[in-house]
């Protein structure tokens, strides 16, 4: 890291430290988007907790231990099957992601969030896709960084207890620069990298191509995406080569340094939010602007501080200068006094702290130690490099042919090497002892016509995940799925004789459409 100098004079960043150090306050901006995201993934996925995440949905933990032996003996989700417990644990989830978002105790909370999302995303791997992983990654190498530094609850304390550290920069915002930081930002330009390589072996990307293709796929076009689906078909040649442009340039990313750096990341932060407009691709464009973040130089942040959270926090003061100070110090002393009894109540239970109500001093950023850094460089390294080894074999074995290849997979590969040219649909026909034939997952009549918007046929972002990922699966988890069909409809009153999963798929591509073909998957008697 790089800071004032014993005389007063500061310390000029070097060439490295320039291209591999991140900002303290990028930092903290990276902290406060990783927390907020983590709260989002869990509200989303709560909506269907009981169908992703319990016995009683669509992967019990029998099928789940089956299927994925290694991630059910990891996962603490996979330990109960009750939509109780599993709120529970999502409810821990939230409060830690909470503190990771304010900075309290922030790397306590930052591993706490990490495992249980990481033991979250093992429960139930056909809900997870490309950005969730690159979130996971990019979050662990966050463990290793000074998160806490500025812009945090944790920050505030030390600066009233006189306690600074060696990871609280000055208010120049030095470049922090460790191998933790260096990984940090060599997760983005990984992924990019690994894009561009399989997207210059592709046919359809080469051509100008894929982009319209993509966008003639209406399961992912969401939001602004019908329409921009109906613009000039050579805008989408020139979007082609621009993002195929962008992700061969992502080496200069980590090359340029200052201004420079700073107008090359707009182009990328503008593509990922054209797609977070207009096609459901999860958290993958919210995450890669987070990352983001981490390329900003010291001269953008002062110029944040000065234009913005200065003039923010002035306005605050003085339009609102008795409720909402009191507000923070009330938030801040309930905080406290919550820590405070977990504390008094572990040293009850255990008698392994010290005697109860004594006071327990708050952690401290501390000087590693010469062990503890040559520990923490080595995790690091080891980290990356095995990211590094799982994207090259995944871009030495990527299969050049166009088939079920989906931007919801668990690698970072969007719509590469080639787009799908399908569009599919569920169809899940049910008979009841009337006599009656009714769609069990849709709803209404059996009908196997393209749907008006395919996107709508999923009834969340996690089912079109879920479904999207089925069609490779293998008979133990369709017979899951149909369990979970035939006990939705028995809860709605309704007596099911049979169920039948279909998988109906239309070709879209650019020479012209094909009639929907139907594939049976799964038929049982409920």
């Amino acid at each position: 890291m790089t800071g004032p100098r014993r005389g007063g004079a500061v310390d000029r960043p070097g060439p490295l430290a320039r291209r591999l150090g991140v900002d303290a306050r990028a930092l903290a901006a990276l902290r406060i988007a990783l927390g907020s995201l983590l709260l989002a993934d869990l509200a989303m996925r709560a909506r269907d907790l009981t169908a992703f995440y319990t016995d009683a949905g669509v992967l019990p933990r029998a099928v789940h231990a089956e299927t994925y032996p290694v991630l059910a003996s990891l996962s603490v989700h996979a330990r109960v099957g009750s939509p109780r417990a599993q709120a529970l644990l999502f409810g821990l989830s939230a409060a830690f992601a909470l503190c990771v978002l304010v900075g309290y105790r922030t790397r306590i909370a930052a591993v706490g969030a990490w495992v249980l999302t990481a033991s979250l995303y093992a429960r139930n791997p056909y809900v997870v896709n490309g950005g969730d992983t690159i979130l996971l990654a990019a979050f662990f190498f966050c463990l290793f960084c000074p998160l806490s530094a500025r812009w945090s609850i944790d920050a505030r304390r030390r600066r009233r207890s006189l306690q600074p550290t060696r990871a609280e920069p000055s208010s120049a915002g030095p470049l922090l620069r460790t191998p933790a930081t260096a990984a940090l930002l060599g997760v983005v330009v990984l992924v990019y990298a690994s894009n561009a390589m399989l997207r210059l072996r592709s046919d359809r990307w080469r051509a100008g191509e894929a982009v319209r293709l993509v966008f003639e796929l209406d399961q992912y076009t969401v939001l602004l995406g019908p329409a921009v689906a109906n613009l000039d078909p050579r805008l989408f040649v020139v979007a082609n080569y621009v993002w195929v442009g962008l992700l061969c340039s992502s080496v200069f990313l980590l090359a340029l340094t200052g201004r420079r750096r700073a107008v090359l990341v707009v182009p990328y932060v503008g593509v990922h939010l054209t797609m977070l407009a207009t096609l459901r691709t999860g958290l993958f464009p919210l995450a890669m602007v987070a990352l983001l973040l981490a390329f900003l130089p010291p001269p953008c942040w002062d110029q944040f501080e000065r234009r913005v959270a200065n003039p923010t926090r002035g306005w605050l003061r003085a339009h609102r200068p008795f409720s909402f100070g009191r507000s923070v110090r009330h938030l801040s002393q309930i905080v406290v006094a919550v820590d405070r009894s977990i504390r008094t109540a572990i040293e009850a239970v255990t008698g392994r702290i010290g005697p109860i109500g004594r006071a327990v001093p708050i952690p401290r950023l501390a000087p590693d130690t010469s062990r503890r850094r040559t520990l923490a460089t080595v995790v690091v390294v080891v980290a990356y490099v095995g990211l590094v080894g799982w994207q090259a074999v995944v871009v030495a074995d990527a299969d050049l042919a166009v088939g079920d290849l989906d931007p919801g997979d668990h690698g970072w590969a969007m719509f590469a090497p080639n787009p799908p040219e399908t569009v599919g649909w569920y169809v899940a026909p049910a008979e009841f002892e009337s006599g009656e034939r009714v769609d069990a997952f849709g709803g209404g009549a059996v009908c196997w016509d393209r749907p008006p918007d395919a996107a709508e046929s999923y009834p969340t972002v996690l089912w079109h995940r879920y479904l999207t990922d089925l069609r490779s699966a293998s008979e133990a988890e369709y017979a899951a799925f149909g369990s979970y069909l035939c006990e939705a409809a028995r809860a709605a009153g309704e007596a099911v004789v049979s169920l039948e999963i279909h998988y109906v798929a239309q070709s879209v591509a650019l020479d012209g459409e094909t009639g929907p073909e139907a594939d049976q998957r799964y038929a049982t008697a409920c």
